[in-house]
């Protein structure tokens, strides 16, 4: 069957964007991505429907010659009006604006109703081969949207703040930016200054798109692009996640499995001592710590579904925990305002800072000092869809060979029992199930910052 180099281009665009879309369909950055490359693709397809499909069809008696211009019509003018307002909503989206979708949708498509009124869409056939102010209005518009496009996606690559994040968002610029110039360029600059011979360039799209799937692909299979929230560690994490969950899920049986001989044999020998001898006591208070390492295991491993409601933060950073600390010798303030709420599954969190607080009092002994601030977010700010929680100890820090891979399944550098590296991973994955992100900021002897972005409800 013979295919068109119009169609061929038109499967590929569909398969890059399929691929794109299937890396994580419940993120709303990846259904914009898909819906934006569904309305570029109409670019190629309507050329192969019109010249290649068209006639077919009307030999066979369906349609007329009429009513298939229409149709590409429609569909070009789809194209030149809705392609480019769509990818500059996601690249919006990348940069993390808080304005909502109707409002961008609106004042994105105000210039697209003005000119769908100058030139109306089912005439937009004639007006490619006889109008030069339709090519200077389509070129003016869509170059734009363009430069729009291109500050906005180049504005999130350089405020990311996560460097694995942004070398994500690099990737993704990287991919989306030459694709997209070469087709204004080679559509709208042409036509507009009446180069003739180069208006069959647009073609050469086929050999970016095969570029861009092996890239993508290539992405795919080492890193990972544009998976859950555009994290760089996604594909890789959700693997060792799974290799995680495997060895917690064996160990705590192991475990469970020996402690319920130790429990029993402790038990017999309660009942002919008295009073209980001193290693009897000590065996107890073993078997009741192994006990709770394993339940510790299993709760920073496996699968987590946050139950997420707005907090107040009194009741989360006052009391319980904090004073636990306290009397321990931990020297811990907060800082926040009355009133304050986070949105987020309160027992998640407070697990999640009792391992922070425990890797601080751990690295500095007497004299830990720990600071909790919370700090909504702003309109206008970078982050101004998240509330920021910020855990500062004046510890020795982290070096930077352990900074690398200090959120992964594991990695420790405690070599006592009770220590298996799963704690900073769980708070990775707390973070990561909320929706929002943790990162950490330390140098030697400057202690270390620990900074938990939360979504904001709704």
């Amino acid at each position: 069957m013979y295919l068109s180099l119009s169609m061929l281009s038109t499967l590929l665009l569909w398969v890059f964007f399929a691929m794109i879309l299937g890396a994580n369909a419940r993120h709303p950055l990846n259904r914009l991505c898909f819906c934006g490359g569904m309305l570029f693709s109409l670019g190629t397809f309507k050329e192969s429907f019109y010249y290649d499909l068209a006639p077919g069809l009307l030999a066979a008696g369906v349609g007329t010659e009429e009513g298939m211009r229409t149709l590409y019509s429609l569909m070009t003018s789809a194209l030149y009006l809705c392609a480019m307002p769509a990818a500059c909503l996601f690249a919006v989206r990348f940069r993390g604006c808080s304005v909502s979708n109707k409002k961008l949708i609106g004042w994105m498509l105000l210039p697209a109703a003005a000119l769908m009124i100058l030139f109306p869409p089912t005439r937009t056939y004639f007006f490619q081969r006889q109008s030069l102010p339709f090519w200077v209005a389509m070129c003016l518009y869509n170059l734009t949207y363009g430069v729009l496009f291109t500050f906005f996606l180049l504005q999130a690559v350089k405020a990311e703040p996560t460097r694995e994040v942004r070398r994500q968002k690099r990737f993704v610029a990287l991919m989306v930016l030459p694709l997209l110039w070469y087709w204004l360029v080679t559509i709208f600059v042409f036509h507009t200054l009446g180069l003739q011979s180069l208006l069959r360039a647009w073609t050469g799209i086929f050999v970016l798109v095969c570029v861009e799937i092996l890239i993508y692909l290539y992405l795919a299979f080492t890193e990972g692009v544009m998976g859950v929230r555009l994290n760089a560690e996604h594909y890789q994490w959700e693997s060792e996640s799974r290799a995680a969950l495997r060895g917690a899920q064996f160990l705590s049986h192991a475990l469970r499995r020996d402690l319920v001989k130790l429990a029993w044999c402790a038990k017999d020998l309660e009942e002919h001592q008295d009073p209980p001898s001193p290693q009897l006591r000590i065996l107890r208070d073993t078997i009741e710590r192994l006990q709770n390492l394993s339940d510790r295991i299993l709760l920073h491993s496996g699968r987590l579904t946050p139950q997420k409601e707005p907090y107040p933060l009194e009741e989360l950073l006052e009391g319980g925990l904090l004073e636990e600390y306290r009397e321990k010798g931990m020297k811990l303030t907060t800082e926040f305002a009355p009133g304050d709420r986070l949105f987020c599954d309160p027992c998640h969190l407070r697990e999640t800072l009792r391992n922070l607080l425990e890797n601080a009092w751990e690295a500095k002994g007497e004299g830990c000092a720990v600071q909790i601030r919370f700090r909504p977010g702003r309109r206008g700010e970078r982050h101004s869809r998240y509330d920021l929680l910020t855990v500062e100890d004046n510890g020795p820090g982290i070096p930077a060979s352990i900074r690398e891979r200090m959120f992964f399944p594991y990695q420790t550098e405690k070599s006592d029992a009770g220590h298996l590296g799963l704690g900073l991973y769980y708070c990775y994955r707390v973070m990561q199930a909320h929706g929002g992100w943790i990162q950490c900021d330390s140098a030697p002897d400057r202690g270390s910052a620990f900074r938990l972005y939360f979504p904001k409800e709704g």
